[in-house]
């Protein structure tokens, strides 16, 4: 096989994958970016105990207020992809949180009791406007 047949493959392939990817990314941009990013965020497992509601709008982040910081342990995303960080500004680690996951369970992705910021998945990042 000549050099120029492989290349050719090669770039035939990555521009395949790239449009795949991209087109992945528009799918389920379309489908939860139009939405407003929400989430009721639960002191218990399963949906339990004292709850909290976020409703992020357009902004590019929101802090969790002092008393909620680090303290969620389940999440209902309400149909929307919501996106957690363990610190203020949604900086450090941060997780998706996807939607039609219902009753999601923090401990099962190990990050109960660590989000403080949310912001949706499709958000610009930004400085928080806190609550």
């Amino acid at each position: 096989m000549s050099i120029k047949l492989i290349t050719s493959f090669v770039v035939f392939s990555t521009i395949i994958a790239l449009s795949f990817c991209d087109r992945k990314q528009d799918l389920l941009f379309n489908e939860y970016g139009a939405l407003d990013p929400k989430a009721d965020f639960y002191s218990d497992e399963y949906l339990n105990g004292q709850q909290y509601s976020v409703i992020i709008n357009r902004d590019p982040c929101k802090n969790f207020i002092k008393n909620w910081q680090r303290r969620a342990v389940s999440v209902d995303t309400k149909g929307t992809c919501v996106r957690g960080c363990d610190e203020k500004d949604c900086k450090g680690n941060c997780v998706y949180l996807y939607p039609n996951h219902g009753e999601q369970k923090l401990s099962d992705i190990k990050f109960d009791k660590k989000i403080v910021s949310v912001q949706g998945c499709f958000q610009n990042r930004g400085k928080a406007n806190d609550e």
